[in-house]
């Protein structure tokens, strides 16, 4: 027996086509496990086109609490900007809101891997106080995963993008702030 959902997104406040066509695809592989699970670049190109056409902002902190109990702090952010603890200090609660900034994103998956092109506005506030607000325009994120006998490989890479609109409480410069965020996306991610 198979399910199948159609992952669909749109605005319910204004509902309209989509311009992205479903992708076609066989459900189930008859060779594989008794659980699977597939997902195409359609399901998350109507989310980000909805998103997109809402123009809303989306609370990252509050769903990440809501949904795992966890918050974000000043600890965790510190790793990557150390400024914020040195202003804040530790254990602070830190708000982390995002937007689309001046396009929706696209993602595209391909037999060689997937990507994402993505402009997003990112605030961070600590106590009421905006720390840090700037744009990532054509940020970009590419990966290529697979398993094999049981076993996961594949390499992820990110590109920030363009930085700009750049705004601190901080007293840090927007390249001090670009190369933090470089060094830490090279050190872990790239």
């Amino acid at each position: 027996m198979t399910d199948n959902l159609n992952g669909t997104f749109y605005d319910a406040q204004d509902v309209q086509g989509s311009k992205y066509t479903p992708v076609s695809f066989n459900s189930y592989d008859s060779q594989g496990k008794a659980f699977q699970f597939f997902l195409t670049d359609y399901v998350l190109n109507t989310s980000f086109e909805s998103g997109f056409l809402t123009g809303n902002t989306l609370d990252l902190s509050a769903l990440l609490h809501k949904y795992t109990g966890k918050d974000i702090t000043t600890d965790y952010i510190g790793l990557v900007i150390p400024e914020i603890l040195s202003k804040y200090g530790a254990g602070k609660p830190v708000s982390i809101s995002g937007a689309y900034y001046q396009k929706e994103s696209v993602a595209q998956f391909a037999a060689n891997g997937a990507t994402l092109d993505t402009s997003l506005l990112v605030t961070m506030s600590v106590d009421g106080e905006v720390a840090v607000k700037a744009s990532f325009l054509d940020a970009q994120g590419l990966s290529n995963i697979h398993s094999q006998a049981g076993k996961v490989f594949g390499n992820i890479g990110f590109n920030l993008g363009t930085i700009g609109n750049f705004q601190t409480s901080l007293g840090i410069s927007q390249a001090q702030f670009t190369n933090e965020l470089n060094t830490f996306v090279t050190t872990t991610v790239n």
